[in-house]
């Protein structure tokens, strides 16, 4: 944490994540203040806002700018695959990684593709920060 305390962290759907990722840290004794700390910009937020398309899944605005993701699986499948692995389908594991690393790349070439637009919403914006 403390390598990107200065840097901006762009998320999709930081209202999730980030209460999520707090109680872990909580649950576990790790110290949750540096999330208080980062500078967390929410490209869902950003979406929402500037790009008002009918959906804004990050596979739905993936597919809008031509971005290609290499896994089928959606977001709505992690539960089940999840609830499969705590049962002892092991294979989920696998599964599950495979959806938050094609996430992750299509996260980034979203940013790509809009980051001129993200940064002048950013001056903008009062709230964009987590």
């Amino acid at each position: 944490f403390e390598r990107i305390r200065k840097e901006k962290i762009y998320v999709w759907n930081a209202s999730f994540d980030i209460p999520f990722l707090i109680s872990r840290c909580l649950k576990h004794g790790i110290k949750a203040k540096i999330f208080t700390q980062l500078k967390i910009v929410d490209l869902l937020k950003f979406s929402r806002e500037v790009l008002r398309l009918s959906s804004n899944r990050l596979d739905d605005v993936s597919r809008f700018l031509g971005i290609e993701k290499n896994i089928k699986t959606t977001g709505r499948d992690m539960q089940k695959f999840y609830e499969e692995f705590l049962s002892g389908n092991i294979g989920m594991k696998e599964e599950i990684i495979n959806h938050c690393r094609d996430d992750l790349i299509s996260l980034s070439k979203v940013y790509e593709r809009v980051k001129d637009l993200v940064e002048s919403w950013e001056k903008k914006q009062k709230n964009c920060l987590f």
